[in-house]
């Protein structure tokens, strides 16, 4: 089975294959594309002012977005995860995380098994999430959500290390990961699953605050880390029962945000005022810091 008769020819790839296919048969029949709830709302923050739509188009993070989740988690690996990380990034991208944090969306329409990856459907009118209920594509598969994205990827880099994962001619294919790929969907789901709003309150906020340089968000949420979230960090970083990831916990967040902050007081067609974007950003800061911590968390799982 080559890369060529599951996906069709992707000559556009900035970086060469590392480690062998990772198809969607070989996915635990894993995918997801739109968090009802978390992705369904567009924020469009102008000067002053921002504009809501609910709406079912899928939007994201953005490049800021990812970047900044990336960028945090790199800064917090443990020596064997950052060793592990570098030898799975493409050279293009200089031991930089952030860079290719991106990726996935990029990939989507090339990829064509994967936009449900990035986004779990939720009941209209409950602000709950369940993952028997919930994680499942508009076909009822099961799995095919951020969620059940996240184990599997998760599942996926834990072969690191394993010569079954690695190419070997007599392995069974449906072992042979690209394990590059791997880590640049896992890192990007993490961000997915974690997101409340979309990528105008983060440009809206660097333009503001930081001269429009990401870097300078990057660094204002670091030291948040270290200092006024410095108590929660543990707990941001455990799963309880030695699981390597814990992608519900950050769903059932995220659905909680997105009704308590994202849709309170709001209806279609509002004009949302300084009012909002000034309340709201700290949810998502608060987001993008825990979205980091626990990329950093899981990779260090993962490698050691």
């Amino acid at each position: 089975m080559t890369k060529e008769n599951v996906f069709g020819l992707f000559p556009f790839l900035a970086f060469p294959v590392k480690i062998c296919t990772s198809s969607p048969l070989q996915f635990p029949l894993l995918t997801g594309e739109k968090i009802n709830k978390m992705d369904s709302l567009r924020v469009s923050a102008l000067a002053l002012a921002s504009f809501l739509f609910l709406s079912p188009v899928v939007h994201s993070w953005g490049v800021d977005g990812h970047l900044t989740i990336c960028r945090i988690a790199q800064a917090r690996l443990s020596a064997a995860a950052a060793d592990a990380v570098k030898k799975l990034l493409p050279e293009s991208a200089e031991n930089d995380l952030g860079s290719v944090c991106s990726w996935a969306d990029h990939v989507k329409f090339h990829y064509r098994w994967s936009p449900p990856l990035h986004y779990i459907d939720t009941p209209d009118n409950l602000c709950t999430y369940q993952y028997d209920r919930d994680c499942k594509d508009e076909n009822g598969v099961k799995d095919r959500c951020v969620a059940g994205a996240i184990n599997n990827y998760t599942s996926q880099l834990l072969s690191h290390g394993n010569s079954a994962s690695q190419c070997n001619p007599s392995s069974h294919p449906i072992y042979n990961y690209n394990l590059t790929e791997a880590l640049l969907f896992l890192s990007h789901f993490m961000g997915d699953i974690h997101q409340v709003w979309d990528d105008n309150i983060i440009e809206t906020a660097d333009e503001r605050f930081y001269d429009s340089n990401v870097d300078g968000l990057v660094d204002a949420l670091q030291k948040n880390i270290t200092n006024e979230w410095a108590d929660q960090v543990q707990k941001w970083e455990n799963c309880g029962g030695n699981k390597p990831t814990c992608p519900d916990i950050y769903a059932s967040e995220g659905i909680k945000a997105a009704c308590d902050w994202a849709y309170k007081g709001v209806t279609e067609d509002s004009v949302l005022e300084d009012d909002y974007f000034l309340s709201r950003l700290p949810i998502v800061n608060l987001r993008l810091a825990q979205g980091g911590v626990r990329l950093a968390a899981t990779l260090n799982r993962i490698f050691g």
